[in-house]
């Protein structure tokens, strides 16, 4: 490679390492790339950081031209620069090469899309390629087509493995290949699969992985976990996050109502570390109960009220004041659910607020209720006027569908009386002294 030299000033031989490093770490990946060209001692600063090449990621996949994607396997195999980072996506029949390059290089951080494996020793040998270094691993649609155990992946540890988010992924590699995992700090699991083997595994990470801050699962996983096993007095972590997501609920069935009995239990069990929880469906009064006495959460969301039964529709709900949730998301809640009432009042420190829909009924219960919002984010509108601005004094970002606004960047100078709706709702805010 020929490099140019030229008569400049190079920070390289002039500032402390840290400064360069910050400086080439505002760089986008391109820029950062091509900076990496400019001589030889730049080149090789970029290629030897980790904190710079973790930013660059490489992509591999069997949708390319099958010889030139393999020239470009085998240069990145034989390059001096230190990836760390790669996405790999359907890559089923064009092992050999990728096996070369996982073995040049120490990867980090790993995402598998859409991809299969023929048999369980192809699995192993991939997995053993990364198993040492691996600190945040992706999979998505991953599966063996000719699944069996044989007993080859049982020196599998992945000890350095800190996230892992296994979506759609076979059973099989949940009791076969991850089985050992004992570090993880976040864990997402969205799956159908109903095969209890999965599930026993699961669970076991549940109850070894001490360390874990953020667990994300999906209603399927949930229901099991919840019903099936005695997993609160087992844990021994201490959750930050918990995301429950891709649920159908049916309030009112003994099962379910078993679920959230346990599910309650477990939030309670976590009463000293959660701050944020979201759920895509209601889960009953004394789960919303059981939330709003966190003392430490600080963000909210659910994702839908379709299950409400009718008569939430009549009451309020008794929640304890919540002082410390900042941040609420709320969907597909009907104008006449008394619950939004109940929400607004029990959180009075609210600063960031999303909603789906914003209609006279959710703003003047906004403004009675004394909140002062800093954000507001609504995916469609139903309003006629105006009233107050004061609801607004304090607004900073605002957000609706795909518009989004500046408040402190904008000033609008157009005749009130030919404003849109919309336009007269923006011409209110920004009408404040700001």
């Amino acid at each position: 490679m020929a490099f140019e030299k030229f008569n400049i000033f190079d920070p390289l031989e002039n500032l402390p390492y840290e400064i360069c490093e910050k400086i080439f770490k505002y760089l986008p990946v391109k820029n950062l790339l091509k900076a990496s060209l400019v001589n030889s001692n730049w080149y090789k600063f970029i290629a030897n950081n980790s904190k710079l090449m973790s930013k660059v990621k490489v992509k591999t996949s069997c949708n390319m031209d099958q010889d030139y994607s393999q020239e470009i396997i085998v240069a990145l195999t034989m390059s001096e620069r230190k990836y760390e980072n790669i996405e790999i996506e359907r890559c089923g029949q064009c092992w050999f090469p990728i096996f070369g390059l996982l073995e040049s290089k120490k990867w980090k951080f790993v995402n598998i899309l859409r991809t299969s494996f023929t048999h369980p020793a192809e699995t192993v040998d991939f997995f053993r390629c990364i198993e040492q270094n691996v600190e945040n691993l992706q999979m998505n649609g991953v599966y063996v087509r000719y699944s069996y155990s044989d007993g080859l992946n049982k020196g599998l540890m992945f000890p350095n493995l800190k996230r892992f988010s296994a979506k759609h992924v076979q059973a099989f590699l949940y009791h076969e290949i991850f089985q050992n995992l004992q570090h993880l700090e976040h864990f997402e699991i969205i799956s159908n699969d109903q095969n209890i083997a999965s599930l026993n595994t699961v669970i076991k990470f549940l109850t070894v992985n001490e360390n874990l801050k953020s667990l994300q699962i999906s209603g399927n996983v949930f229901y099991q976990i919840m019903y099936e096993s005695n997993l609160v007095q087992k844990v021994p972590f201490h959750l930050k996050k918990l995301v429950i997501s891709n649920g159908n609920y049916h309030q009112g069935s003994s099962y379910y109502e078993q679920i959230y009995d346990n599910l309650v239990t477990f939030i309670k069990s976590q009463s000293n570390s959660l701050e944020s929880i979201s759920l895509d469906d209601w889960m009953g009064e004394n789960v919303l109960t059981t939330i709003y006495e966190l003392p430490k959460l600080k963000e909210l969301s659910i994702k839908g009220f379709t299950n409400c039964i009718d008569t939430m529709h009549l009451k309020k709900i008794n929640l304890n004041v919540n002082t410390s949730i900042r941040k609420l998301e709320l969907f597909a809640i009907a104008e006449d659910q008394l619950i939004f009432e109940s929400l607004m009042r029990a959180t009075p420190a609210l600063k960031n607020l999303s909603l789906s829909l914003l209609n006279h009924h959710f703003l003047d219960t906004i403004k009675q209720s004394g909140i002062s919002l800093t954000h507001l984010t609504v995916y469609s509108v139903n309003l006629t006027h105006i009233e107050s601005k004061d609801l607004f004094k304090k607004l900073e970002f605002l957000s609706i569908k795909d518009y989004r606004l500046c408040l402190r960047e904008n000033i609008f100078a157009q005749s009130y009386e030919n404003l849109s709706l919309f336009e007269k709702m923006l011409h209110a805010i920004m009408s404040r002294n700001l």
